[in-house]
């Protein structure tokens, strides 16, 4: 069946939106954008009516068309020292003429509130507390506890599709945190193995940026291989659909879940899956970064 995330999305902000109150929250974020979209992105449009739920102010930093990255850094820069900003979103993609990965770095750690910088990203791979992780990939950690009603992922096996630097890898290593046992396959990765990989999983992952890579048919062939391993007759496994693609005019994610949806016990659907939960993370990860200042 399909997971309500609207419901997670809505426990996480209600969560979030009694700590701004103890908290006494009065701060704004800064969302660093191109001036060619200047217009809002779904995914910054998305941010700013959470914001608006919880009442924090959401200021806009539109850098000209042309601006190299030095300029771009120093403007950051700016923000990430301004007293009254606790976080800035870098919304992606910047004028080709910016570096994006060196103005990332001008944003201070605690303020990286989508964990892109290569700070935040090392405090994830070394399992630090204070670390602030990517939040499409804590999304999927919070949507696991969620819906398996666990605080950690102890005994569990973790097979994620897909290894990039904003999903796959800080992914792992968070699932890890909590004691889960990871499997990551890739491009490289045979398709036995794959299908042996998503049998021996209680919960599969998959972001690959592929639609339907993760067919009916894979789901059902991985299923028969599990119900050896563990003797059950019904498909108890979690799959959580990180994929954001365009098919034939319409959104779609890495799986075919509206084929195999009544066949497993959860999967996230897409539109309207992870990335609810992703605007969700970043202002849980906001109030995180804020009591560390």
């Amino acid at each position: 069946m399909y997971v309500d995330c609207k419901q997670i999305s809505e426990e996480l902000l209600g969560e979030i939106k009694n700590d701004v109150a103890h908290l006494g929250f009065n701060k704004e974020i800064a969302i660093v954008k191109s001036a060619k979209n200047s217009a809002g992105t779904v995914y910054e449009n998305a941010i700013i009516k959470k914001a608006e739920k919880l009442n924090i102010p959401v200021r806009s930093a539109v850098l000209e068309e042309g601006v190299d990255t030095e300029k771009a850094f120093k403007t950051v820069a700016k923000l990430s020292e301004d007293k009254d900003i606790a976080g800035i979103i870098p919304m992606q993609p910047l004028d080709e003429s910016i570096d994006i990965s060196r103005v990332k770095e001008a944003i201070a750690c605690n303020k990286d509130i989508d964990g892109q910088t290569e700070k935040s990203m090392s405090g994830v791979f070394s399992f630090r507390k204070d670390a602030l992780a990517p939040a499409t990939a804590l999304a999927c950690i919070e949507i696991a506890k969620k819906v398996l009603g666990r605080e950690n992922f102890k005994t569990l096996k973790v097979c994620i599709l897909g290894r990039s630097l904003v999903v796959g890898r800080p992914l792992s290593m968070l699932f890890m945190k909590d004691d889960a046992t990871v499997t990551v396959c890739h491009s490289k990765t045979g398709y036995d193995n794959i299908i042996s990989s998503m049998a021996d999983a209680d919960i599969i992952v998959s972001a690959v940026g592929i639609p339907y890579f993760v067919t009916k048919e894979m789901v059902e062939g991985s299923f028969e291989r599990r119900k050896e391993l563990k003797s059950i007759d019904e498909d108890d496994r979690l799959f959580i659909d990180v994929g954001i693609n365009f098919k034939d005019g319409k959104i779609t994610g890495d799986m075919e879940s509206e084929a195999f949806k009544d066949e497993v016990a959860y999967v996230t659907p897409v539109p309207s899956g992870v990335g609810l939960v992703t605007t969700s993370v970043l202002f849980k990860n906001l109030l995180k970064g804020y009591r560390q200042s």
